[in-house]
């Protein structure tokens, strides 16, 4: 009897650390799931999961798109100053030549207006920084290496203005929307280990953005933001099988899109219909529409409080911030922000403390996410947009999309540090820890 219970105890210790084993490399996405991949998951955007456990205390990089300058800066997150400056205008040109072509005043002039570095994104193992492109025209999208700070690799994704996506957690996949495309909706399989376009899939709508990829790598939900009730464009949420690549559900409720977002728990995904007044809460098993609030105001972009408990919605035209009960649906309370108050961002580890970008305004709200209320306007250049923190939660970076200049700032005492120039149109900014 006593060796029977020895051999069940060593069982259950070795089961235990197989489990914590499991955990550590990634865990899984449920149960009988597949895997988590065991590399470092830190983009914090569209993706799921953000592991920043994994880099607290390294040494890491700011790095900032200056979209309408064509340059990608780097900047360190401790001196706060600027160690590299990536530049995609001389790199297109230095391609156009190699291929021949002869760089004259028109040719310069389309590449300033269509190569257009918008929003960074960090690929799962760090080693890479993918760099979308806000264009009308072009398709390019950009492969940059997180330790020699060079571009690496370029391909075309089958759609204008790739802006937005998302990395799977259970493969070398990222699918990518094209925002700026009004002719067509297409969703881009990107193949993250070679950098190379899968394929090209087509929505039931234009402008396709704000990619989520269901915590077991098996679905993917695309916000089609373009939306015209004469030409029967509605805009609606489609749902795609990743792996026959086929679209398995249209939530045509749902219209009207800007900005979309998946809770941390994989359950729930929240859509802002800014054209139409309303967020929509969308069951994510089930693929249904599980709520719409009437929230007026042109809702933009979505923000989750760490505890899951409520939702932040950016009000563009009412310039306030909304905050939704994420279980009822039902609306908390409403808290004053600047002129096109977009988004929310908090910082790393805290839940008590949000800080508002206001796209048209000159300062950042904080709020106080304990209470829903307004504590200071903190000053900044023309319209804050992007907001990133380093993995400690102690400094922030927001960039400020309407003049050239990026602000460094002090998340306790609520204070910007420091102001640099990064490009004009700056737009996206990304922690990305040092290369090693």
């Amino acid at each position: 009897m006593l060796k029977q219970r020895l051999i069940a105890y060593i069982s259950v210790v070795f089961l235990l650390f197989t489990v914590s084993a499991c955990q550590t490399a990634g865990g899984s996405a449920g149960a009988g799931g597949p895997k988590v991949q065991n590399k470092l998951h830190l983009d914090p955007q569209m993706s799921w999961p953000v592991e920043w456990n994994k880099v607290q205390g390294k040494k890491g990089y700011f790095w900032v798109c200056g979209q309408n300058s064509g340059y990608v800066s780097v900047w360190d997150d401790t001196t706060m100053e600027k160690v590299a400056q990536i530049d995609f205008w001389g790199y297109e040109k230095d391609l156009m030549k190699k291929a021949g072509k002869t760089i004259d005043k028109k040719t310069e002039d389309w590449i300033q207006k269509n190569v257009r570095p918008h929003h960074g994104w960090v690929v799962p193992g760090a080693k890479y920084f993918y760099v979308s492109n806000n264009s009308k025209k072009s398709d390019a999208f950009w492969v940059v290496d997180t330790k020699t700070f060079k571009i690496v690799a370029r391909f075309n994704t089958g759609g204008k203005g790739p802006l937005h996506g998302a990395f799977s957690p259970t493969e070398d996949l990222a699918i990518w929307g094209n925002v700026k495309d009004k002719k067509k909706g297409v969703i881009t399989f990107i193949d993250t280990k070679n950098h190379k376009v899968l394929a090209v899939v087509k929505t039931t709508g234009v402008q396709t953005r704000d990619i989520n990829i269901t915590h077991d790598g098996k679905r993917v939900f695309v916000a089609n933001q373009g939306w015209n009730k004469k030409k029967g464009i509605k805009g609606s949420i489609d749902v795609f099988d990743i792996k026959s690549r086929k679209m398995i559900k249209s939530i045509t409720e749902a219209q009207g899109l800007k900005g979309m977002s998946m809770s941390k728990d994989g359950k729930t995904i929240v859509a802002a219909g800014r054209r139409v007044g309303k967020v929509y809460f969308i069951d994510v098993d089930k693929m249904k529409l599980r709520a719409t609030v009437d929230t007026g105001g042109q809702p933009s972009n979505i923000s989750f409080h760490p505890t899951q408990a409520k939702v932040y919605v950016g009000l563009y035209k009412s310039n306030e911030y909304v905050v939704i009960d994420l279980n009822t649906a039902k609306i908390l309370t409403r808290i004053p922000g600047g002129k096109q108050a977009n988004a929310l961002y908090f910082p790393v580890g805290r839940d008590d403390i949000a800080f508002g970008a206001n796209e048209k305004d000159t300062f950042i709200s904080v709020i106080d996410t304990k209470h829903d209320k307004l504590i200071k306007e903190m000053d900044t250049p023309l319209g804050s947009h992007n907001i990133r923190f380093r993995p400690d939660g102690k400094i922030g970076l927001a960039t400020c999309k309407r003049s050239n200049e990026a602000v460094f700032f002090d998340v306790d005492k609520m204070e910007v540090i420091k102001t640099v120039e990064v490009g004009f149109g700056n737009n996206g900014v990304r922690w990305v820890p040092k290369a090693e």
